[in-house]
């Protein structure tokens, strides 16, 4: 998303198949926009991902719900979040559902967990705390090299 946001297009969005009405409100202002559009669409690979067919849905959602997707739209120039879930769902929810990530110690998992505690509180503030991120006191206070680069991924 970085690199079409760098190219200034009239309109940009991150979408996620188990927000339905956010899917067709950011598809319907794409297709009414002219010029370049980028709609990046979250949406489970069954085979790649090594998960369930029935849970494609579900991943999605807990995608956004756990912070590793953020629902944001960049419209003529402006960036602004579409989506905020009310509370941070830990990381091994998501993790679990799929294959892929079995290789992942409690060490990874804890890494990831405390970058998305970051990105979380990046995109949404540091207004409520996260129940899940009470264990990395220091990320609210400590800031992140690339934040602008971090907003968007």
């Amino acid at each position: 998303m970085p690199i079409s946001a760098a190219h200034d297009p009239p309109y940009a969005a991150s979408l996620s198949i188990a927000h339905f009405n956010d899917f067709v409100r950011k598809v319907e202002k794409a297709k009414a926009k002219k010029g370049f559009r980028f709609l990046h669409v979250m949406t489970p690979c069954v085979p790649g991902w090594r998960s369930d067919p029935s849970m494609t849905v579900e991943i999605s959602r807990l995608a956004v719900e756990t912070g590793m997707w953020t629902l944001y739209e960049l419209e003529d120039g402006e960036a602004r979040t579409t989506y905020r879930p009310q509370s941070m769902l830990p990381v091994t929810d998501y993790l679990q559902l799929q294959g892929r990530f079995r290789h992942m110690d409690d060490v990874d998992v804890a890494k990831l967990q405390e970058w998305l505690c970051r990105k979380w509180y990046l995109h949404y503030g540091s207004g409520t705390e996260q129940p899940v991120c009470t264990m990395f006191e220091k990320v609210k206070r400590v800031g992140h090299p690339h934040e602008e680069q971090l907003h968007f991924i």
